[in-house]
């Protein structure tokens, strides 16, 4: 038997989630929420499962991420004390232990559908809602022959908001933890909202914050003491311009879609963004000063966000930004 649920999101630019009963197009009003089953509470460094009863709600599983980059987790219970981790730095899927036994999540980058499974045998399939901004998905549970918390953590694990990491240097592939080269910037970022931390240290503030408009109107970058109005170049255009210290800045996109530019009002360039398959390299001018630095790393992921988007619609693309590192050369 297959039992369904659909995720949503508490509100429009929550990172909490709301799990009903059911395959559902939209999110059930008040006096229809009876179908609620589950609620994750989700913050940068703690995590929470609760279960929705007629007699209230109770925590199921709890936990927090751990490592530098936040790629593991451990989670606990009233019966389970497990754990979690990434299957790689660049990959959106989890890989848990129940049981003594490990389950993946096998997420694919080009894909809008993914898997948990046990060797070659399929558990639950998690499919990607597109239309949305409130709906995440729903998740198909197909065998549920472990139980309540084998469940649970499945609930749990269907998938992590995508991360971009910012190393130094020009790199001609993803670096090895042994060569010494640590990241700058770590940005998260889910389908309107966008964070970045520097170096990713654990329990620091993000740098900046953006929630991006669903009409063309400004969208807002709040941060550092600062409040910063980005807004797209045009009604149809995937590129962005903000201002910063009095100076506008616009990205212009190549043709190609394969490379992308920031110049000032002036027509100085700042910064060029290559794209590659999973390498993007970004170099901007050593003079820049570190906030417009962030600001400049931070606009490019929001370019990328819109490209990839557009070329998904036209059947191109996916879901690849959380298999995509930016490479930063400033100041090195």
């Amino acid at each position: 038997m297959t039992r369904t649920y659909t995720y949503f999101k508490r509100k429009k630019f929550s990172r909490d989630v709301l799990i009903y009963e059911g395959e559902l197009g939209s999110m059930p009003s008040t006096a229809e929420a009876n179908s609620l089953a589950y609620s994750i509470d989700l913050t940068h460094r703690r995590f929470e499962l609760w279960q929705n009863t007629p007699h209230g709600s109770h925590s199921l599983l709890s936990g927090s991420f751990t490592g530098v980059f936040g790629y593991s987790a451990s989670v606990s219970g009233d019966s389970l004390i497990s754990s979690a981790k990434r299957n790689g730095i660049f990959s959106s899927g989890w890989t848990f232990v129940f049981m003594a036994r490990k389950y993946r999540w096998r997420v694919t980058p080009f894909s809008s559908r993914w898997e948990l499974r046990d060797g070659d045998r399929v558990l639950a399939e998690f499919e990607r809602s597109r239309l949305r901004i409130d709906k995440i998905g729903v998740l198909r549970m197909l065998d549920e022959s472990e139980g309540e918390m084998f469940r649970a953590m499945v609930l749990l694990t269907y998938k992590n908001p995508g991360h971009v990491i910012v190393f130094p240097g020009k790199l001609d592939k993803l670096p090895d933890p042994s060569q010494g080269i640590y990241p700058l910037y770590g940005i998260q970022h889910a389908k309107k909202e966008l964070k970045i931390w520097h170096l990713w240290q654990p329990g620091q503030t993000p740098f900046y914050e953006v929630h991006i408009s669903d009409s063309c109107g400004p969208t807002t970058i709040a941060g550092s003491g600062q409040t910063i109005e980005a807004e797209r170049t045009g009604l149809t255009s995937d590129s962005w311009k903000f201002e910063f210290d009095g100076t506008k800045y616009k990205w212009k996109i190549s043709m190609s879609n394969s490379k992308w530019y920031l110049r000032d009002e002036c027509g100085h360039e700042v910064a060029h963004f290559k794209r590659k398959k999973k390498l993007g390299v970004l170099d901007i001018n050593i003079e820049c000063r570190e906030h417009l630095q962030v600001l400049v790393v931070l606009t490019c992921v929001m370019v990328y966000n819109a490209v990839t988007k557009t070329e998904e619609h036209a059947g191109a693309a996916g879901e690849v930004i959380s298999a995509v590192t930016s490479i930063a050369t400033a100041g090195v």
